[in-house]
């Protein structure tokens, strides 16, 4: 598909309402996708299609009516403007419309080949329409899963701000799920992108709102086809020779123009979820437009323009402060036409230029945008515009769009940067407050909590939500903790992080608790560690801690370590002496021994042993007195071996109960 036909859609008209477009066109085009063309089939297998059959004729041209009939479907959904809830679907159901058309088309040409070899060559062509149909089809499916999950009156709270938490739940479908697994839902969408799927996990996480909010509206064909030009021209800059000079400026730009998003994102959120007046939001919709141009627009655009000067060897095709500074919206604009589709002739500057010089008029069923050349005083010319709504709707989208693809280009190939000055100084550029508790907000979306809140005072962070839906997982709240390392490696570094979850007690954490996460080579019991936070987490907030409990976040874990232990000792015996020490040391610290379970006394009582043992073989430790002494001990350190296997097994079998 060309990029022009990519984006060959109606942008202009009057779409249905959303529940009577979703009933009177996506319900009936997803039946329809079933069996587009059922009449086809049945043509092909009529006859033998030898010309000299009777009957040829008449199935041939009933075929070529079929077709037409096909045709005249995929061109009335790419004719109907969709609302806007309803965008992506409805393109997405368009294009596997014309896959699917395509593919019976090249299947029925095979009646007409000249030869066997011919034949399977057009029978590939339609094989390989039917996959991209079917690619479609799976993406509608996440599309609407996706819609399933978004929340239902917008994703904008109470206060203004983005309810990034719910975005992130929407993202992974309203399940449950580790940060890597939720990295990877963003890869597997933005595969096509040059860079997405080498990204760690931090960076490409922060794209998965991007995925949740592009459900309804965004077309995600066309958004990557858009970063894919992008990209192309940041690598051709690249191949060239350095032409970034201000590392430090160019992260700083690109984080700017991420904020002016979320600001004027957050500033229409505000307007529309307090439903105030009609004619004062569309005037807030040309003023966002504007503002998205001249702020957002420059910000990222800035880096294609210099990076194509750079490919071209132009003048000023070098990233500084001077060149950048100098670099004006309507640059950037003309830059994109240049390169043509898909990102050329997204943005109309007439837009831009009609609410800069308050030549926009609010009437009632949409506006009216007026651009003027003033010569030497005088009107040279004029060019107005009249849109819908709905119509100067599309129009912001797909402004929208193009900073999307600038995101999805941009971020992977900053973060990604083997150059040594965009490497320091994607590492050392601080988060804003803000960006910080989106980020936080999001980690805790994953775990299905809602209504995130995070507050600072002295030093002292504090993160509130709503607690996680009741759904396959008997213990929902033990997910919610993912939150508070996430918290402890923001800057500044708290002093500590308190959970407050609606429905339970807050608990304090202090970084010490996390501090062997930061370098988990060097430290074997980072899966005892956090289990011992877990069942504090568990005790502290609800004073409950079930067998089955104790024995997944605390018996089976140091079973496990003390035969990791016990093998390392030979290799390394002060690494295996101090991990035993430090992990029996928070396991006692956290559970009073009256609390703790017959299984998890008895593989505290072998840690002791071999502690016992390890510490005598040390350097001025407590040294056996005698061979005797130092048989016993060792005959009881390799029986604890086994004890400590059969507690495991004994533990596991109660943390598997009725799973």
């Amino acid at each position: 598909m060309t990029a022009d036909s990519m984006s060959a859609f109606a942008t202009r008209g009057v779409p249905l309402g959303d529940h009577e477009h979703l009933d009177k066109v996506i319900l009936p085009a997803l039946a329809k996708l079933s069996d587009p063309l059922p009449k086809v089939k049945q043509l092909l297998e009529s006859c033998t299609w030898d010309p000299r059959e009777d009957g040829t004729v008449a199935a041939f041209s009933e075929l070529v009516t079929a077709f037409d009939a096909g045709l005249a479907w995929v061109e009335s959904l790419r004719d109907t403007m969709p609302p806007m809830a309803w965008r992506a679907v409805h393109r997405e159901l368009a294009r596997a419309g014309t896959a699917l058309l395509r593919g019976q088309l090249a299947m029925a040409t095979t009646i007409v080949a000249v030869d066997l070899d011919a034949a399977r060559k057009v029978q590939g062509e339609g094989e390989s329409q039917f996959g991209a149909a079917a690619q479609h089809a799976r993406r509608i499916a996440t599309q609407i899963e996706i819609i399933r999950y978004s929340p239902a009156d917008g994703p904008i709270q109470a206060d203004g701000s983005i309810d990034v938490a719910t975005l992130a739940w929407a993202g992974v479908g309203g399940r449950a799920t580790l940060i890597a697994a939720a990295a990877d839902t963003v890869r597997t969408a933005f595969a096509n992108i040059t860079g997405v799927s080498e990204a760690a996990d931090e960076h490409i996480l922060g794209l998965l709102p991007v995925l949740a909010t592009s459900a309804g509206a965004v077309d995600h064909e066309l958004l990557v086809a858009r970063a894919l030009q992008l990209r192309a021209v940041l690598d051709q800059a690249d191949a060239l020779g350095p032409w970034v000079v201000d590392h430090v400026l160019l992260v700083a730009r690109v984080n700017s123009g991420l904020e002016r998003i979320t600001d004027e994102a957050e500033r229409l959120g505000r307007e529309w979820r307090y439903r105030l007046p009609r004619r004062h939001l569309m005037r807030t919709l040309t003023e966002i437009y504007r503002e998205l141009v001249e702020g957002a627009l420059c910000d990222l655009g800035a880096v294609i323009l210099v990076a194509s000067r750079a490919s071209r060897q132009d003048r000023d095709g070098v990233y500084e402060e001077a060149v950048v500074e100098g670099i004006k919206s309507g640059d950037i604009v003309s830059e994109f036409a240049r390169l043509g589709p898909p990102c050329g002739n997204t943005v109309d500057m007439l837009y831009r230029n009609a609410s800069a010089h308050a030549s926009i008029t609010v009437n009632d069923h949409g506006i009216t945008a007026t651009r003027r050349e003033i010569r030497d005083g005088r009107l040279v010319s004029s060019k107005t515009a009249t849109l819908s709504d709905e119509e100067f709707g599309e129009e912001l989208l797909a402004l929208h769009e193009l900073l999307l693809a600038l995101q999805l280009a941009l971020l992977p190939w900053m973060t990604g940067h083997s150059d040594l000055g965009m490497v320091t100084a994607v590492a050392t550029a601080t988060a804003s407050a803000r960006q910080r508790d989106q980020i936080l907000a999001l980690i805790a979306g994953l775990a299905g909590m809602s209504n995130v809140a995070v507050t600072t005072t002295e030093g002292h962070l504090t993160i509130t939500a709503a607690p996680p839906a009741p759904g396959a997982d008997d213990r929902p709240e033990t997910k919610v903790l993912s939150v508070v390392p996430a918290a402890f490696g923001t800057t500044p570094t708290p002093a500590t992080v308190t959970l407050d979850v609606t429905g339970l007690r807050p608990v304090t954490f202090t970084p010490e608790e996390f501090a062997v996460f930061r370098d988990p080579d060097e430290a074997p019991d980072t899966e005892t560690a956090l289990g011992v936070v877990t069942a504090r987490w568990l005790l502290e907030s609800s004073e409950t801690l079930s067998p089955r409990d104790e024995a997944t976040y605390i018996t089976v874990p140091l079973a496990d370590l003390y035969i990791r232990c016990a093998k390392l000792a030979p290799i390394d015996q002060e690494l295996a002496l101090r991990t035993l020490r430090t992990a029996r040391a928070r396991v006692v610290k956290v559970i009073a021994e009256g609390r703790r379970s017959s299984l998890t006394r008895s593989v505290i009582s072998q840690v002791d042993i071999m502690i016992d043992f390890l510490r005598g073989l040390a350097p001025g430790g407590d040294a056996p007195k005698n061979s005797e002494e130092a048989h016993r001990r060792a005959r009881r350190a390799v029986a604890a071996i086994e004890e400590a296997h059969r507690i495991g097994e004994q533990a596991r079998a109660v943390r598997d109960a009725e799973r």
